[in-house]
């Protein structure tokens, strides 16, 4: 049987309340590693009972498995079907680059932490997380491959092109870290006109 729909308020708490677990663990994660960090450390850092972490989320492992959804939900709400090749390219290498900048915890943990993730998490979820990565993959080579079928950017191999994108979100949050959102965001987008003005056929 359905269970009771909650008002708006409760669910706006509890979304409130698991962003604040999320992106404190996310920091924490970054700075301690995920192995070295405990939930009671979260917890410390919110400045709540050491239950309330679990009471969200049930585990650590949910945590980080959290980290890991709401990283890749960034690029699938990317709308990119209508657009030619290069542009859809273009508007998931921007994705990445403003994840990157508003999210930088995320993204360090993310790329941190992945060769891992068979250690830290559930067979389950590593194996969602590992297909969500694979798919991605394609998905950029494919859009790599028609591009430079179209002509649109140069002839170069697809798996150049999808690393040096994937290469502007692993390493931007790492160039930059005066804590200015905003401008480590211009640093970002930067990084992304940089590379497609060298890939584009016609630079813009």
């Amino acid at each position: 049987m359905a269970g009771r729909p909650r008002a708006k308020g409760v669910v706006d708490r509890r979304e409130g309340r698991e962003a604040q677990i999320v992106d404190t663990a996310a920091q924490l994660f970054r700075q301690q590693g995920y192995a070295s960090t405990s939930v009671r450390d979260i917890a410390a850092a919110i400045g709540v009972n050491v239950a309330t972490p679990h009471y969200y989320f049930g585990s650590k492992p949910a945590i980080l498995y959290r980290i890991y959804q709401d990283t890749f939900d960034a690029f699938d709400d990317v709308e990119i079907e209508e657009l030619p090749a290069h542009e859809a390219l273009l508007a998931l290498a921007k994705a990445g680059a403003l994840v990157t900048a508003q999210r930088s915890d995320y993204v360090a943990v993310f790329f941190q932490e992945f060769r891992w993730l068979d250690r830290h998490l559930p067979e389950e979820m590593c194996r969602d997380l590992r297909d969500r990565e694979s798919r991605f993959m394609r998905r950029m080579l494919e859009l790599a491959k028609h591009a430079i079928g179209e002509g649109t950017i140069r002839a170069v191999d697809p798996r150049a092109v999808v690393s040096n994108i994937i290469g502007v979100s692993a390493w931007t949050y790492q160039w930059h870290r005066s804590g200015e959102p905003g401008a480590l965001e211009g640093v970002a987008l930067d990084c992304v006109e940089l590379l497609f003005n060298g890939l584009l056929i016609t630079p813009r």
